[in-house]
């Protein structure tokens, strides 16, 4: 899951942050692919909207496989 794709989700990163209760600078800090927890955060604060997978691990190593499913 990325930063993009709860953006997307919520509208604004101003929103993201709200969700997770964080600060906007905080959410900045995130790579781009999103943290394994955040990412299971993110599906259940979605209702399943955006999915989390196990792969999912946050890491800025290239890992451009992570996908979202859709719920």
């Amino acid at each position: 899951m990325t930063k993009q794709e709860l953006i997307a989700h919520f509208g604004s990163t101003r929103a993201v942050a709200d969700v997770f209760g964080i600060t906007l600078q905080a959410f900045y800090q995130w790579p781009e692919t999103i943290p394994k927890g955040r990412a299971y955060e993110a599906e259940v604060k979605t209702a399943g909207a955006l999915r989390a997978e196990a792969s999912q691990d946050g890491r800025s190593t290239g890992n451009k496989d992570v996908r979202v499913e859709a719920g």
